[in-house]
């Protein structure tokens, strides 16, 4: 994984790098209605040690939020033609299940597609959005969306992404679909061709009408990644685009299930 692209923060919002999910109507079933995936890029055992420690050994015993599961599992990510593996085969085994080789995006040995989890779901009508600190073309969370066969193929990425079954995409990277090589204008395809509403600053989410939630949604704050917390980002999660005053979790927390239509 690049290290330009590694969040180290304490507790369980160390792991609010990448937000995945899916409404599906489970009452009455015992299923869960909203199932929502969350990955910390480069988080291993020795990060979940290291937030156990700082939360739980200093000072003041605060909370380990990790702490409250009542079930952990285990996922191998070793690529398919390395030990070590990085951001594109590890974010491909965790979305399809399959081992491939470093730099795949959501491809097989073969770099042929394989389907991934969020197109699983949206192919049985669930409603599924993405929310991250980086650019939405970084190789995790793309793996989850696209298929190439080079993780730096940033612009095929930005073209896949803008045909993938997302109802909801959150993030940075927004010179991929708009200051493109082949001059196209991608956030304007996505608005005119599949009805998004297409936001510019973080601000705007707050400010979505709560009858949003069925109209899909694109908000490409920043042009590359978000700020580094050193650098003036909201610890929570994000800061609003400039001049924009920084928001939280918990600004975003009630808006965000009306826009993706959990309820």
């Amino acid at each position: 994984m690049k290290p330009n692209h590694k969040i180290l923060t304490n507790s369980l919002l160390a792991m609010t790098a990448l937000l995945w999910g899916w409404s599906m109507e489970a009452q009455g079933t015992g299923k869960p209605r909203n199932i929502i995936m969350i990955i910390g890029d480069g988080m291993g055992h020795t990060q979940v040690s290291a937030a156990y420690l700082h939360q739980t050994q200093g000072p003041r015993d605060r909370s380990w939020n990790m702490g409250r599961f009542t079930h952990f599992g285990y996922s191998v990510t070793t690529s398919s033609d390395a030990l070590i593996t990085d951001s594109g085969a590890g974010a491909t085994a965790l979305s399809t299940g399959r081992k491939t080789y470093n730099g795949a995006v959501g491809v097989g040995p073969d770099s042929l597609p394989l389907q991934t989890i969020l197109e699983k779901a949206a192919a049985t009508g669930r409603r599924t959005g993405m929310l991250v600190t980086c650019e939405v073309t970084h190789a995790t969370p793309a793996s989850y969306a696209a298929h190439r066969i080079d993780r730096d193929l940033y612009e095929d990425i930005a073209l896949d992404l803008s045909l993938a079954p997302l109802d909801w995409l959150v993030g940075g990277g927004r010179n991929h679909f708009v200051a493109r090589q082949d001059q196209r204008n991608l956030l304007g395809e996505m608005r005119k061709d599949r009805g998004f509403k297409v936001m510019d600053r973080s601000e705007d989410l707050l400010k979505a009408p709560r009858s949003s939630g069925k109209q899909p949604v694109v908000a490409l704050v920043w042009d590359g990644p978000a700020p580094r917390i050193s650098e003036g980002r909201d610890p929570g999660l994000m800061a609003a685009s400039p001049p924009v005053p920084a928001m939280t979790w918990t600004d975003l927390h009630p808006v965000l299930p009306t826009i993706l239509g959990f309820s």
